[in-house]
């Protein structure tokens, strides 16, 4: 079968994003779902029928506002200038403002990003670590992600631009490496990795190889507005993050064995609430239904769990593998923010062909 092309690529992680979301709202805090056989099809076919209705939550609307900070940076060649950082600090601090003073009726945004976003928006020289909430690694940290890992820029760029982009809301150092860590399994999928049971191996040798690697161009001070960090070595904050997200792939690996694609995957990775979880479950569900896409989704979205997010980053996994192709035509101009998607994969394919 022919490879997609990049362009395909990011369109299918960008829209399937969208459609993972879209897919998951209507199933989000209603706790315990049923995962027989003539549950999953009659989920199955309102998917197929309609996407619940196009809705998308924060966790689209978020990805479009990292988007958009990206997209408003200086065109022309890489982005590696020492003053990038600064420059995309302030970005995402204008469009996270920006998203949080949308219409968010029925998108049930996270906690943590509208008080983190409040200081921001209420403080506008404060430097943003003294309002991000320290301790939340909830999963709002990497499910808005995707654009980041489409930048044609170093591996190591995209990880220090990743944690910004999370650290600006969620101070904790799992919320970090899970954006990160979601950043990067985008990237290796977009490059032609295989989505099996070797993608966790190199995510784990990954991990591994940040644990005591703390990114200050990016992050400043952050672990200092922890008091009882104050006066230490940064690498010990920042690895018990990378610690906690190697448990969590090692838990993707026991499911791998265990779970089979019947029942609820979070009986195996968690409920996906906080990030580790988010992307682990993500992973479980893609690595299993890696061949089924669109039953990916119903299997992300029929869960216990945060449905909207497991199924939103399990669209971007499979979209960046698979590519566009892989979801049905009719909706990408039915869902919601359609234009502003095709106008962020637009902006994405340019920037890769240096434009």
């Amino acid at each position: 079968m022919k490879q997609p092309t990049r362009a395909q690529r990011i369109a299918g992680s960008i829209f399937g994003s969208a459609y993972g979301d879209a897919a998951g709202r209507p199933t989000e805090f209603i706790g315990k779902i049923s995962t027989s056989e003539s549950a999953i099809r009659r989920f199955d076919a309102r998917l197929y029928e309609d996407l619940h209705g196009y809705k998308v939550t924060d966790d689209t609307m978020m990805m479009l506002a990292v988007g958009r900070a990206v997209l408003a940076q200086p065109r022309g060649g890489r982005f590696a200038a020492l003053t990038w950082p600064g420059r995309m600090a302030a970005a995402l601090r204008k469009e996270y403002i920006a998203w949080s003073q949308m219409d968010q009726a029925g998108r049930a945004p996270g906690g943590t990003c509208m008080q983190a976003i409040h200081g921001l928006a209420g403080q506008p020289r404060a430097p943003w670590q003294q309002h991000t909430v320290m301790r939340s690694k909830g999963c709002g940290a990497n499910m808005r992600v995707q654009p980041i890992a489409f930048l044609s820029i170093p591996d190591d760029e995209a990880a220090g631009l990743a944690q910004l982009s999370a650290a600006m809301t969620h101070g904790h150092p799992t919320a970090l490496a899970a954006a990160d860590l979601t950043v990067r399994a985008i990237r290796l999928l977009a490059s032609g990795a295989p989505l099996d049971e070797s993608l966790i191996d190199e995510l784990v040798r990954y991990a591994r190889s940040q644990r005591t690697i703390y990114r200050r161009r990016w992050l400043g001070n952050l672990f200092n507005q922890r008091s009882e960090f104050s006066g230490r070595h940064p690498r010990h904050w920042i690895a018990a993050g990378w610690d906690q997200m190697i448990n969590a792939l090692e838990n993707v690996r026991f499911g791998l064995a265990a779970w089979g694609g019947v029942g609820d995957p979070c009986e195996f990775t968690g409920d996906g609430w906080v990030a580790e979880e988010a992307l682990a479950t993500a992973l479980l569900v893609s690595i299993t239904f890696r061949d089924a896409p669109m039953e990916a989704l119903t299997r992300a979205a029929l869960t216990r769990g945060d449905s909207d997010s497991l199924a939103c980053i399990t669209g971007a996994l499979l979209g960046a593998k698979h590519g566009v192709r892989v979801w049905r035509d009719a909706w990408r101009d039915r869902i919601e923010f359609s234009a502003e998607l095709d106008q962020l994969g637009a902006g994405l394919v340019q920037l890769g062909s240096g434009r």
